[in-house]
């Protein structure tokens, strides 16, 4: 059984800064991996507390004393036979956490741990016994694995939230509040907030049945034909595919997480008892904003590509590929003070993408200017400090970014598989799509209107909007939850079943607890 060794103590989203150290020993045709510090630790390493045999280790590897950056090695830690650890070998499990407890998450250090040559992972980069080090093709390579894990993040998202949203949507359809015995749904921050999630959700799972495959045809298609794996366009299309995996799983990761915490709050104190699993879905899913990259480390390096792009457009406007051709689209038309019209702004999915490319737009370049003025300004000042000083205009322009990739995906999904279905179908699933523009246009509102892009009546006919789309899509509220294809056994929440008989079956659990009958 093997374990993924990357993450350390101290380390983990900055993998140049990695510790752990993995030295040529010409003499013996053999590298040393040793963990110099108590930082170098490896930690959180799934299966590695009781049960890996051995584990891929990411570390430094040092040739005749020059440091040739990060790579794999294949690393015993335990005799298959016995299980008692190798010689070097220091681990143990990390202890109790807030979820996923089934998971044996552990710490590594190593000792001057001997390996054989050949047990360092060669493809791309080999060490000869004479000390040469060799490299092969495109070094874009090394982000792969990353970029298909942060990818991985997609279904988890949607099963965690889509669990969540049927859980308080079928409780909410069941429970009746008030003098007038009104179903929680039919109040409207409610139904607003229940359907937003639920477009999400769609969307999500969307993204998941698509875009996951589309990398992986990708990868299988070019990483074994030289020519393609070591052509410029593999290149570009692999920090695409960077640029996408990191922005998606850092903004619906997130996405993710206050969606959980709002559907706990929509059942009220009955969130409270663990039989109803929302308390338990959050405390499994809180991993997704750290793990396989720190979604702020991961929104910064979709703002880094931005910042690069946009510096591009001002010096050359053109488009590489057609991945940023919204983009320059956008750019040449920053001039432009020409306003949507409402049916536009509301109804045509073709400008409300346009929409949010120019905004990205606008919120970019005034960014790299100011940091240019910054740079003229303060001279002795470190790039790195002016980036600090525009953190969170930064991030708000990678968040539109990012979740126009999505929005546009998103449709190209329904053109392929909701076009022969019927126009109530149709129409249910264009309806999702508007929750989720609507709700996130009026979050930068702000912004919107300071770059001229709408008025001030036209926002608040936009939040109209969103209430009266989550009206529309109220009726089907159960559909869409049944859509998700979620049994009762895994959602394993009473107050979430499928046949709505919430308060029996909620009550019988109760009493199947040591102490639950008198």
């Amino acid at each position: 059984y093997g374990a993924f060794g990357m993450t350390e103590l101290g380390n983990s989203s900055y993998l140049r800064g990695l510790e752990t150290m993995a030295t040529f020993d010409e003499e013996n045709d053999s590298f040393i991996i040793h963990s110099p510090t108590i930082t170098s630790a490896k930690w959180w390493i799934g299966g590695s507390g009781q049960t890996s045999t051995h584990m891929i280790v990411l570390a430094q590897l040092f040739v005749k004393q020059k440091n040739h950056g990060v790579h794999w090695f294949l690393v015993p830690l335990r005799d298959p036979d016995t299980g008692r650890f190798l010689p070097g070998i220091r681990t143990g499990a990390v202890g109790a956490k807030v979820g996923r407890n089934g998971l044996d998450n552990g710490w590594i250090l190593f000792s001057h741990v001997k390996i054989p040559r050949r047990n360092m992972l060669q493809k791309f980069t080999k060490v000869l016994p004479n000390g040469e080090v060799q490299s092969y093709g495109n070094p874009t390579i090394s982000y792969l694995t990353l970029i298909g894990e942060r990818l991985a993040t997609i279904p988890v998202i949607e099963i965690h939230v889509g669990i969540a949203a049927t859980i308080a949507i079928r409780y909410q359809m069941a429970r009746l509040q008030g003098p007038s015995r009104f179903k929680i749904l039919d109040f409207q921050v409610q139904n607003t907030n229940l359907m937003r999630i639920m477009s999400g959700v769609y969307m999500v799972k969307a993204l998941s049945s698509n875009l996951v495959n589309e990398y992986h045809d990708f990868l299988h298609s070019h990483i074994d034909n030289e020519s393609l794996r070591n052509s410029p366009a593999f290149g570009i299309r692999v920090q695409e595919y960077h640029v996408i995996a990191a922005g998606i799983k850092a903004y619906m990761g997130w996405w993710g997480s206050d969606s959980l915490e709002y559907c706990r709050r929509a059942l009220g104190g009955h969130a409270f008892s663990a039989y109803n699993a929302i308390g338990g879905l959050i405390g499994d899913y809180a991993v997704i904003t750290t793990g396989g990259g720190d979604n702020f480390v991961l929104a910064q390096q979709v703002a880094r590509y931005l910042m690069q792009m946009t510096r591009q457009f001002m010096k050359k406007p053109e488009a590489r590929t057609p991945f940023t051709q919204h983009m320059l689209e956008a750019f040449q038309q920053l001039s432009s003070r020409k306003l949507l019209t409402n049916s536009q702004l509301f109804e045509d999915e073709s400008f409300q993408l346009s929409l949010m490319s120019r905004l990205s737009m606008h919120m970019c370049v005034a960014i790299t200017k100011s940091m240019q003025q910054s740079k003229i300004r303060q001279k002795n000042r470190h790039d790195s400090s002016i980036w600090n000083d525009h953190q969170l205009e930064l991030l708000a322009a990678a968040e539109v970014f990012s979740f126009r990739i999505m929005f546009s995906r998103y449709l190209d999904w329904c053109e392929k598989h909701v076009i022969d279905c019927s126009p109530e179908i149709a129409f249910v699933f264009t309806s999702l799509f508007r929750m989720m523009y609507f709700s996130t246009m009026i979050k930068f509102a702000d912004r919107l209107l300071s770059y001229h892009l709408v008025t001030s009546q036209q926002l608040v006919a936009l939040r109209q909007k969103l209430t009266e789309t989550a009206s529309a899509l109220r009726p089907y509220a159960i559909m869409l939850t049944d859509g998700l294809h979620l049994s009762d056994t895994l959602i394993k929440a009473p107050l979430g079943a499928y046949d709505g008989n919430i308060y029996e079956k909620y009550f019988s659990v109760v009493k199947s607890n040591p102490n639950g009958s008198g």
